[in-house]
């Protein structure tokens, strides 16, 4: 346990799974007290009353697209402990499909979510950080270094919080606020593809090439816990870069079967597939300062 964090104030979103509530599990070992905050309220309670016999958890349902609902956040925060010390912008959705049979709504959703979601985050919260000290994290992906012809919207947008995250880190310079972006490889997640309800993509995620990304990506995927565990602890020991294109992150010892016609052995074959399919090359890394 690290006394740097204990009896600290952690805030994640996109904490009723995946990486958020691998976080919110994490940060509990280190004896943090946790808001955790997600859309789906459901999940969230039910995952928030599960954590709540490791420590102090609260849950605040809210949509990260919504900027009112953000700043209650922030407010509830402080109303229930006072401080915060520690900010995930962690939620986030995933489409999948050609950028061409795109409409309005589905750029609004994804944009609102990943991006506007981050800086309705920054915003609310980075002003408090500012007065006491602390460090805001913000989950971006691979997919905001690289690009593939695949999940263009979702490229777009973690591209640009990885410039938010960036250009934040200069403006904060020297205030006592750190800022990092955490770009993972391939994440065990839930939500890869997930468009809104009746929205045009969804035909496409019954594709071919849509399904050959789900089958290589649950191949390669390593657990969000696990991930952010070696994250953590290169962070720690002072690492602004974590991982590398031959090793984004450890793997579990047995990776889901991708398709009976495609089966590599080694890990350099696997990431030759995920390249292949992707059309891009995988990192998992950590930058940042403070």
């Amino acid at each position: 346990m690290s006394t740097e964090l204990y009896d600290k104030v952690a805030v994640v979103t996109g904490a009723a799974s995946d990486i958020g509530l691998a976080l919110c599990a994490r940060f509990l070992a280190e004896r943090m007290r946790i808001v955790m905050a997600d859309v789906e309220e459901a999940r969230l309670v039910a995952e928030a009353d599960r954590l709540a016999g490791s420590g102090d958890v609260v849950a605040v349902p809210i949509d990260v697209a919504d900027p009112d609902a953000v700043r209650a956040l922030a407010d509830a925060t402080l109303d229930r402990y006072e401080a915060v010390h520690l900010v995930c912008n962690n939620a986030g959705v995933a489409p999948a499909g050609p950028m061409l049979v795109t409409q309005p709504r589905n750029w609004q959703w994804t944009v609102g979510v990943n991006l506007l979601g981050v800086a309705y985050g920054v915003a609310a919260f980075a002003p408090i950080l500012v007065a006491q000290g602390g460090h805001i994290v913000n989950t971006a992906s691979e997919a905001g270094l690289v690009t593939s012809a695949t999940i263009g919207m979702y490229c777009a947008t973690k591209h640009a919080m990885v410039g938010l995250s960036e250009s934040l880190c200069r403006e904060l310079d020297g205030s006592g606020v750190g800022v990092s972006v955490l770009s993972p490889s391939v994440v065990a997640m839930r939500f890869a593809p997930c468009p809104p309800p009746g929205d045009e993509l969804a035909h496409v995620r019954q594709s071919e090439g849509v399904e050959r990304i789900v089958q290589v990506l649950h191949f390669l995927e390593c657990d969000p816990q696990e991930c952010w565990d070696e994250l953590f602890a290169e962070r720690r020991r002072g690492s602004k870069r974590v991982g590398s294109p031959s090793s984004p992150c450890r793997r579990r010892s047995s990776p889901r079967t991708m398709a009976p016609t495609t089966t590599p052995t080694s890990s350099a074959e696997r990431r030759r597939d995920v390249d292949d399919v992707l059309g891009c090359h995988a990192t998992a890394h950590l930058v940042g300062g403070g």
